[in-house]
């Protein structure tokens, strides 16, 4: 049998659901959970991944009142990244970074939380900060599609398209890259 409780199932089926277009569905199933238990953090963070706003800021911020009682690192983790891209699509860069840091501190190997942070960085225009997180990013995982468009968006803002094909092209050869890139680039 399946653990319950198990965050990463959840966010697996949160998304597989969101591509389906069950969003509502989804809404109304973890208010039900939230409904039969109302102390479990867990389903306060994954409401909060289904709403927007205010609602998402106050679910979230419950479940981190909530885990606080019953510590979980792995759940801190997602309310931190969580907040963390809340807080860069509200343009609040020294919040999201400030959350974005303390999930890259429980999770030290999550790319994910790296490649946040190099947005934000790309969002204040710190190019310089951005790039050495994307550059190490790719040293530790030189596939990282992610870092790679990163990048590709620096050189696209900076008009530096020989950039693009050198890095892309003769560093890497990504197929699927490509087409993402010259999308990118091209539009």
């Amino acid at each position: 049998a399946s653990n319950p409780y198990d965050i990463e199932l959840h966010r697996a089926y949160q998304n597989f659901m969101r591509q389906l277009g069950g969003i509502n569905d989804l809404r109304e199933e973890y208010l039900l959970k939230l409904a039969a238990e109302p102390q479990n953090p867990l389903y306060f963070y994954l409401y909060g991944r289904l709403v927007e706003g205010k609602e998402l800021e106050d679910s979230f911020k419950r479940a981190i009142e909530l885990e606080a009682k019953t510590p979980n690192t792995e759940l801190r983790f997602w309310l931190y990244f969580g907040f963390g891209q809340f807080y860069l699509d509200t343009k609040k860069y020294k919040e999201s970074l400030q959350h974005l840091e303390m999930a890259s501190k429980l999770k030290p190997d999550s790319l994910d939380a790296l490649h946040q942070m190099a947005l934000v960085y790309y969002e204040m225009d710190n190019i310089t900060a951005a790039m050495k997180i994307w550059d190490n990013i790719l040293q530790a995982k030189k596939d990282y599609s992610d870092a790679m468009l990163g990048k590709a968006l620096i050189y696209k803002s900076r008009s530096m398209y020989d950039l693009i094909y050198f890095f892309f092209f003769n560093k890497f050869k990504y197929f699927v890259s490509f087409f993402n890139i010259k999308f990118l680039v091209c539009r």
